[in-house]
């Protein structure tokens, strides 16, 4: 519906990628970006060598309009045209290098371009989505387009900046053209939705997210205020938007307006910082001007450099021409490539791009290529004949030869989806297993000629085959192993095993392509100057511990890097004068130059019991905010570099839970319980959210996107927690700063729930000088209070002067704890100088806190505590059900038990054929689907035969997989759904319910992980405890969340019965008690029998050898009936009668089970119900010849056989089988 008109001929591909911003030079950010569109390019041209007509278009360039632009022009003192002559040129040179094969390179300058681009403005205008009128908003040059006023917020010095990158903004008032985006905006959010347009998936919602701008969009410029761009056609005064002018050159280099050659473009490549221009802006142009869409928008992730986004201001650009200087051109392109999973931003480092090009290009090919073809081993210097493989050598490469088979299938399925990172990881995995062979088969020492000959054989030909995948990868390398080789069939239908007309002399040896590169060199201790260590010491001092300092030390060296720290805090109770220790060490941080967050942990106060309102708390984050500002202020410390963030701000956003969810999955129990040893009441059975904590804390380091936390001592396990776990997730390993814990005024840590331990920062002079005065300051415990703040407070304050008491002078902490333990300095006297310079120093925070904002924010946050838990749902009286639906109940209970019984009988009592019962089953997709899935199915079926008004929800959940163990990969959790989904499918299919039953995979539910489900995750979490939602087996803490995860989908589906096995029951009790504790009503359970496994336990996907899979083949289904335990006229334990009973006689419906005998064993046997079976197993109608074993099995096997035939035939074409096997893509690096 969205793309009626395409101009694409044949198998023809265009592939975009971003024009970049002539600003500048290019970094490692934009060499990404081309290598990705690179790549994608030349894979086209490699899949499509047969079609002679096709075309490939591949376009890159240089966006060179706009504010920015005119500005650096103005700074260089040359004019705009001549400074984007040079630095496009830069941009062409650097392309040149990398070997990008782009068949445009496109400059907004063109003449061309500006005739496009006026054409397409006029076409915009003549179908009436352009009027003029005045515009007023918020104004940003960095992104060169007015912002929302939702995406603007005020700084810490009063002015107004982007929340994203606080970056300044402007408003500004004016004449403009306006398009009518706000007609679009629909139209887009369902192009989005109902779409694969948006590629990986997981940014679709960032995609929907992007289209915030309810409006119209302002798309001219007041030509005195931006003259360097293109002018409105017949406006001279107005020059066009630099975005809308920007985005026409995908339609420029298709030829607009005269030609389309190839229109729309296949794939368009951007980073995810540009979402909202293509798409959002860009569709709903295209539709304005009833042009097609683009087929595929593929979105990438940032680069980053020590977990920082690269940026000019921060001065961590990486300049791509220093990384191909050192690693050469194939090189980084590789470890772009590799590197760069376009889902995730991705972190450059120098050691680790010289890592992986040794590690994989130069030893695991190059060194594998030059070994194999010297003259000693292959002394004839020819490429083998095929034959007929060495049975030693056949047996040695079975293995390589299977890996072999599957590389070109899986490559192209994944470059496809431009995964080339795991395309390149099979390529290598590959290539190391051949490594492995050539050097245990010793080539230099064989003397057998047949068996030298058919090693070979199989090396080249994974040489060859891995070098012709890697063609869009690392063309020029690729190029040379063939060369090497002396292969010219280099086009993808070659690259079979054995395809090669094999027999020729190999190529010239050229060297090797790229040596073996040299060790980066570190900055030594003597090569730090003396600016960085008087800052690291600043930073440093009057810290117990520090961790990860030499990293911390290379960042303070780096010019222009800004390390960023960040320091949290829970919103609970007021700020009191505890909170001066970490705020002298943040102004240490200030005065050092890094850039400082505060996090203020909302979310966790909330949590902390629901004792508290979001209104409450937000008043309570005002008020925090405000006071240290005020605290900081009185200590003079420059807060320019000082910013704040609330967790609810990105803690309940998907991105951050799934890792999360990944982080409980790596974690064991112990481990977490561990890390919040010291932080985290320790009692028998922990609350659930108490161990989620500490993972909590330690992903904020990645979505503050910091380079380092700051924390007290108590926080040291987290701390290591998060070194420990997050490069697991490839989210970078940070350093740490911890400060001493320093006790309250009782000699207790300083706490606000400790009323005599503390002092609020705007407490009158008189509390301060009496609870100072009444402070534990012994002699015989030199730690107490009262000196710890002279050393962690005052004396970082008063530093490098004096501190004078009773006429003596100290100028450090030890000589003033000295002469007090000596008797030589007074306690009175040491209590009245601290209390005079706590009051002096508090007087001036509460006059900077004399403000009407402050008091109503005190007064909102703590005038008295609000309770905000849920009030239960008052009990509705049980109604009385008519004789109709008693029956109906007694039907539905038939050999199961009942949970929450009363909420059965309230939604029956208004069930009728026109509001039926809703009966839903849960599906965890934890392995091989089985022959127990279909028992629920049989329980609403025998419902429906009977009379029941019912309509059935399967829903596949198989995130609940992921979490009991990792039984399902990260990576193939969606592809697992599909999987269930489809076998459901099948099976409702051949049970004929179709009309009563659908399938849902949870995930696809629009409340599924979004913000209030999330929170009431964590609701849920501070309300179970560990012992209590223990129920998986194994040691992550993932399996605890399990039930979390049933309840909350339980929630959002909302159905009147949930079907559960009787092996489950603790799922009911457990919901039930979740639900009403936050207000919701609790759902009825019906617990059935589970079917027994072929070994006599419950059928299980982790038992794969003892259950019964529709899709194994019918001798397989007999073969595992067959070895069940089924002894002569014994019930128990019997398989076979057990699966008659449960699955065999409700698929037959009251037809007879025909059980065929040969006449010698009594003759064939009829039975229309489980007791005339069990008779005739147990007694015999003739009772001579009871039922025998086998004959009962056979015609066991061939009920099922003829349920499961109808499966067997839904999946038998080659893309049902690509889907079993994507469901059970195993993630390396995953499993504990």
């Amino acid at each position: 519906m969205f793309q009626s008109r395409f101009f694409i001929r044949h198998s023809s591909t265009y592939v975009t990628s971003p024009i970049f911003y002539a600003n500048a030079e290019p970094h490692i950010g934009h060499a990404y970006t081309a290598v990705l569109c690179d790549t994608a390019h030349r894979w086209n041209q490699l899949k499509n060598f047969k079609d002679k007509e096709s075309k490939a278009l591949f376009s890159i360039g240089t966006d060179e309009h706009g504010s920015k632009i005119f500005q650096a022009s103005q700074l260089a003192g040359t004019t705009p045209k001549q400074f984007c002559d040079q630095v496009s040129s830069k941009f062409s040179t650097l392309f040149d290098t990398l070997n990008i094969s782009h068949t445009n390179f496109i400059r907004t300058t063109d003449p061309k371009h500006a005739e496009s681009v006026q054409h397409f403005w006029r076409v915009l205008q003549d179908r009436g989505h352009i009027y003029k009128s005045s515009y007023s908003g918020y104004y940003s040059i960095s992104e060169e387009c007015f912002i929302p006023e939702n995406e603007v917020e005020e700084n810490a010095e009063n002015k107004m900046v982007l929340k994203t990158t606080g970056t300044a903004v402007e408003w500004i008032e004016e004449e403009n053209y306006m398009f009518r985006l706000s007609e679009f905006r629909e139209k887009v959010g369902e192009w989005i939705e109902k779409t694969d347009v948006v590629w990986p998936v997981k940014y679709k919602s960032l995609a929907l997210d992007s289209l915030t701008l309810d409006g119209d969009l302002s798309i001219s410029r007041a030509r005195k205020r931006l003259s360097w761009g293109i002018s409105v056609p017949d406006d001279p005064s107005q020059t066009i938007y630099v975005w809308l002018d920007a985005l026409v050159n995908y339609l420029t280099v298709s030829g607009y307006p005269k030609d389309r050659l190839v229109w729309p473009p296949t794939c368009q490549v951007i980073g995810k910082d540009i979402t909202k221009f293509h798409l959002y802006y860009w569709p709903a142009f295209l539709m304005a001007a009833d042009l097609p869409l683009p087929q595929r928008v593929f979105v990438h992730g940032h680069w980053l450099v020590d977990n920082v986004k690269m940026s000019k201001s921060l001065g961590n650009v990486v300049n791509p021409k220093h990384a191909i200087d050192k690693f050469t051109s194939e090189g980084l392109r590789y470890f772009l490539l590799k590197q760069g999973n376009p889902s995730n931003d991705c972190s450059f480092s120098w050691n680790s791009c010289l890592e992986t090009v040794n590690s994989d290009l130069v030893n695991n090919v190059g060194n594998l290529l030059n070994r194999s073809t010297v003259e000693k081993i292959n002394k004839s210097g020819t490429y083998p004949r095929r034959v007929e493989l060495e049975k030693k050598v056949k047996e040695d490469t079975e293995k390589l030869l299977e890996m072999l088979e599957e590389s070109r299938e899986k490559c192209e399925e994944l470059y496809d989806d431009m995964y080339y990172y795991k395309g390149i990881e099979q390529l290598m995995l590959t290539m190391k297993e051949a490594n492995r062979v050539f050097q245990l088969s010793q080539p230099w020492k064989e003397t057998d000629s047949e068996r030298l000959e058919s090693l070979l054989f199989v090396t080249y030909e994974t040489i060859r085959i891995v070098s012709i995948l890697l063609q869009p990868i690392t063309p020029k390398m690729a190029n040379f192993c063939l060369d090497r080789l002396g292969v010219d069939q280099r086009n993808l239908e070659s690259a079979k095993f054995g395809s090669y007309a094999s027999g020729g002399k190999l190529g010239v040896d050229q060297g090797v392509f790229i040596g073996q590169l040299e060790i980066m060199a570190t900055p030594t201790a003597e090569e730090i100057t003396e600016e960085t260590k008087q800052r690291r010491e600043l930073i440093l001092r009057n810290l117990q511990e520090s961790l990860g300092v030499d990293k911390l030390t290379l960042q303070l060296g780096t010019p222009g890097k800004v390390p960023h720290v960040y320091w949290g805090t829970a919103t609970t109770g007021k700020p009191h004068v505890g909170y001066l220790v970490p705020m002298r060490k943040i102004a240490d941080f200030l005065q050092a130059g890094l850039k400082v967050t505060i996090l203020f942990a909302d979310l966790h106060a909330y949590l902390d019991n629901m004792k508290s309102t979001w209104d409450v708390l937000k008043s309570r984050v005002v008020y925090y905010q405000k006071v240290i500002i005020a605290l900081l202020e009185s200590l003079d410390v420059p807060i320019g570099q000082l910013h704040f963030k609330k967790g609810t701000e990105y803690q309940l956003e998907r991105d951050y839970t799934d890792h999360v969810l990944q982080l409980t999955a790596q974690v064991s129990l112990r481990d977490a319980l561990k890390a919040g040893a010291e932080v985290v009441k320790q009692v028998e059975s922990p609350l659930l959210s108490g161990l989620l904590y500490p993972l909590l804390q330690a992903l904020d380091e990645q979505y503050l996107k910091v380079d380092g936390q700051f924390g007290g001592v108590d926080q040291r396990k987290i701390f290591i927690l998060a070194e420990e776990q997050l490069p697991k997730l490839k989210l970078g390993k940070r350093w740490h700063l911890m400060n001493p814990m320093v006790p309250g005024l009782t000699g207790t840590k300083m706490s606000s729930s400790e009323e005599d331990s503390k002092i609020d920062v705007l407490d009158e002079s008189d509390r301060i000088r009496s609870k100072i005065m009444g402070a534990a300051c012994s002699r015989d415990q030199p730690d107490n209070g009262v000196l710890a703040f002279y050393n962690y407070v005052l004396f970082p304050i008063v530093s490098p002067n004096a501190i004078e008491i009773s006429n003596q002078q100290f100028f450090d902490f030890n000589a003033l704890k000295q002469a007090y333990l000596d008797g030589k300095l007074d306690e009175s006297a040491l209590k009245t100088f601290l209390s005079d310079f706590l009051v002096n120093l508090l007087d001036k925070v509460r006059a900077k806190c004399d403000t009407d904002e402050v008091k109503e924010a005190k007064e909102k946050g703590y005038s008295k505590v609000v309770e905000a838990e849920s009030t239960p749902i008052p009990e509705e009286p049980i109604p009385v059900l008519s004789a109709e639906q008693k029956a109906w109940k007694e039907r539905i209970q038939n050999g199961g038990e009942l949970f929450s019984e009363d909420e059965l009988v309230r939604v029956l009592s208004s069930v009728s054929p026109s509001n039926p019962l809703h009966v839903m089953f849960v599906a965890h997709g934890k392995g091989k689907f089985h022959l127990g899935f279909v028992s629920p199915l049989l329980r609403i079926k025998a419902l429906v035969d009977a009379g029941v008004p019912v309509k059935a929800t399967i829903l596949v959940s198989d995130l609940e997989a992921y979490l009991d163990n990792q039984k399902v990969s990260w990576g193939a959790i969606e592809a697992r759904g599909i999987y269930y989904r489809e076998t459901f499918l099948s099976l409702i299919k051949n049970l004929k319910l179709e009309d009563v039953v659908e399938v849902k995979v949870a995930a696809e539910h629009e409340k599924y992980f979004n913000k209030d489900y999330v929170l009431d995750f964590y609701k849920m979490a501070s309300a179970v405890t560990r012992d209590e939602t223990t129920i998986c087996e194994g040691t992550a803490l993932s399996g605890n969340l399990v039930p979390l995860i049933y309840s909350l989908n339980a929630h959002i589906y909302r159905p009147d019965l949930l079907i559960i096995g009787n092996d489950s029951t603790v799922f009911a009790d457990l919901s039930s008690r979740l639900l009403k504790c936050f207000g919701y009503s609790a759902i009825a359970h019906l617990a059935i029998p589970t079917v027994p496994g072929c070994n006599g336990q419950k059928m299980s996907c982790s038992v794969p050898d003892f259950l019964l899979d529709p899709l194994d083949t019918p001798k397989q289904t007999k073969t595992k009936i067959a070895r069940s335990f089924c002894e002569p006229q014994n019930l128990e334990g019997n398989v076979a009668m057990q699966l008659a009973d449960q699955i065999v006689f409700p698929l037959l419906n009251g037809s007879s089970l025909s059980i065929p005998r040969s006449s010698d064993n009594g003759g064939d046997v009829a039975v229309s119900s489980y007791k005339e079976l069990e008779h005739e197993f147990i007694t015999g109608s003739n009772p001579e010849f009871p039922l025998h074993p086998g004959d009962l099995k056979n015609a066991v096997v061939g009920v099922i056989n003829g349920l499961f035939d109808g499966v067997r035939a839904d999946f038998s074409g080659k893309e049902r089988e690509k889907l079993v096997k994507d469901a059970f893509t195993v993630s390396k690096g995953k499993k504990k």
